[in-house]
Parts: structure tokens; sequence; C-alpha cells
């Protein structure tokens, strides 16, 4: 059987605030040639979900009247994402999450989250007199890389007008994506600096003369001075770290909690 995997999502917002739902998808039994001779199943950029002969960037509450269109409560498997079939619900809110997460290609470069181009093209399908429906030769039009905000804009107004023109035998999917066929970056989330206590707190000691800073996956990690150390409000909080954690046993220390009486600078 046939279906759709999704391997990420990353709407592109437009400054007139239309929002093209880009997504890198491809079929389950599709599969290319990588540059180190391995295959993988096929993926690209595209806005899915979109029919042919349409512009597929629309206004938030427009995107949404399509998705609710299919999703009537009867699907249980739009595609594959992250190994689970998503369903109705999901459907919804992958498109609602997608609409709220959408970023203009300036943010994207700015959040080093992508800095090159979209591809984008029409893919002109035309019928072949005296042949079956089915049977039709393709052809590609207005072919470029776009890496602006008003090129973006500037293509749709040619993709518009070619749409105009396009006769009873013609066929037209609007094609646009970022380009490459891999996930985006990520941007790295700013960790927000722990607050250090003042006045009176607690800390842990570990064998008597060390006071516990962290606990990481790599370690127990200490210093000889007390104000680095891991802080806790009450004895109780600190106690209860120490049990939780089975600090004792994990390595064969002894641990205590002593108070701390921090001096006004």
């Amino acid at each position: 059987m046939s279906y759709t995997i999704v391997y990420d999502r990353q709407f592109l917002k437009l400054e007139d605030g239309r929002i093209i739902p880009l997504i890198l998808c491809g079929d389950n039994n599709v599969y290319e040639t990588m540059w180190n001779g391995r295959q993988r199943r096929s993926r690209d950029w595209q806005a899915s979900y979109w029919q042919h002969n349409v512009i597929p960037a629309l206004a938030p509450e427009e995107i949404m009247k399509k998705i609710h269109g299919y999703a009537d409560g009867t699907t249980e498997q739009h595609f594959m994402r992250d190994g689970k079939w998503v369903d109705d619900a999901a459907f919804i809110r992958f498109f609602k999450n997608g609409i709220k997460e959408a970023k203009t290609l300036k943010e994207l470069e700015e959040e080093r989250i992508f800095w090159g181009s979209i591809c984008a093209y029409l893919s002109v399908w035309t019928k072949v007199d005296g042949k079956p429906g089915w049977d039709r030769n393709q052809t590609t039009e207005l072919d470029c890389y776009l890496n602006s905000d008003e090129a973006i804009i500037s293509f749709l107004e040619k993709t518009a007008e070619r749409l105009e023109k396009r006769t009873a035998d013609e066929d037209i999917y609007v094609c646009i994506g970022y380009s490459g066929n891999q996930p985006l970056r990520k941007p790295k989330r700013a960790r927000k600096p722990k607050e250090r206590l003042t006045g009176e707190f607690y800390v842990v000691t570990f064998n008597g003369n060390r006071y516990v800073t962290r606990l990481t996956r790599g370690g127990l990690r200490h210093s000889e001075h007390a104000m680095p150390a891991k802080q806790f409000e009450t004895e109780k909080d600190a106690r209860k770290w120490i049990e939780q954690r089975d600090l004792a046993r994990r390595f064969r220390g002894t641990f205590e909690v002593e108070k701390i009486i921090a001096k006004a600078a």
C-alpha cells in the first residue's frame, strides 16, 4: 500500500500575510540513490494538499477552511509522521501549529534555520489529442530560484497570470519548496539562566568536603566551594533529591545536607 511520510514542516509566511504550507514528504514505496550510493525513501519540499491549477499561498483562515474539508471525521490515516498515523484531529493540529510557527524567508535566515533559495516552477501537463486523459505531455515553465519575499510574490503573480491563460487541456501544478531535500535546522532555544538563591539555602555535600554542583549523564559534578553548588530552598527538598536519585549507592559515598547563609554583598 502506498502512503505519504512527512519528515519535516516549516510553513513559509509572506509579508502580505499569506502562508505557503511547505512540508518535506515522500511516498513510502519510492526510493532515491544518495551521494554515498545508499538508497533511501525519496522526499522533497512541497506545498502539500494543494491541488493543481491553484496558487498555494492563502490567508491562515482560508488554509484551515480547506484543511477542515479534508478532515471530515472519517479519516484515520492522512499520512505517517514520526512512525505514527496522523488522524483527523492530529491533521488539523498539524496545520494549525504550522501556521502558528510560520516564518518569513528573512526570519528563517536571521534565526539560522534556512539560508538557501526557494525553488519554484510550474509543471504543465497537456492532454495529447486522441489519447486517454491520463496520457499527457509534461513541460516546465517559470523555473527559478527565489531569494526574497518580493521575488516569491512576483513568482506567484506571474503564476496567477499563467493560470488565467490555461487551456481546458492543461493542468498546472505550482511547485515551490526549500532547496534540498533535508529537514531544516531547528533553532536553539536560549536557556533561561537559573536564579541563584540569596540569604539562606541548602546544599548537598559529598564525602564531607565536596559540594555537589550538578548531576549529569556523565556522572556527579562537585566543587570544593559552596557557592557554585546546586541550591535548595529547604532541607527537605535537598534530602528528597538525594533519595530519589539513589546517590549513595550509585556513587558509593556519603551525602549530607548543609545549610548555607550567604553574606550580603
